[in-house]
């Protein structure tokens, strides 16, 4: 794992562009080019920089070189924006807490949280808290069955881009 200080040896980072701007040429790349390469996984789009062979996401790197130490679980980008590596958009969290501030998946085209059920001939509004899953009701309305499930968001600390399409 590459240390904060190997890391400002060979980079800098502004924290108010998100940018990583490097300080040493490599492999013909020369002093103060932008550093980092697209990666999407799914519905999710991240910078990553290579440092000596190993891959790292580029709101890992700007964590370790602005607080000195990786935190134990996730980044999350406040913004669900992957390329927004700005501080400020990162926050360090859980994974209950990042599952928080999920993107309503692209695939999905009803309310997160909210189900349709046959059998009973309603909506039926589900919300998983630290891992367990809550049973909220049911309504023939899909805009109240959308309305419990935000008021149980707010309940339970979801963040406010939770749900927000890809």
């Amino acid at each position: 794992m590459i240390s904060q200080k190997q890391l400002k040896s060979l980079f800098y980072y502004s924290p108010t562009t998100g940018q990583f701007i490097r300080l040493l040429s490599k492999n013909g790349l020369g002093i103060g080019r932008l550093s980092g390469a697209v990666h999407k996984s799914g519905c999710n789009t991240y910078l990553r920089i290579s440092i000596d062979g190993k891959l790292y996401y580029a709101h890992r790197l700007a964590w370790l070189y602005m607080y000195g130490s990786l935190p134990i679980e996730q980044i999350d980008h406040k913004d669900h924006n992957g390329l927004n590596n700005r501080i400020l958009n990162l926050r360090a969290v859980s994974n209950s807490d990042n599952c928080k501030n999920m993107k309503h998946r692209a695939n999905n085209t009803g309310v997160m949280g909210v189900y349709w059920s046959a059998r009973d001939n309603q909506y039926q509004m589900w919300i998983t808290v630290n891992y367990k899953r809550k049973y909220l009701g049911s309504t023939k309305s899909l805009d109240k069955a959308a309305r419990i499930r935000r008021a149980a968001e707010r309940r339970f600390g979801f963040y406010r881009n939770h749900g927000i399409n890809c």
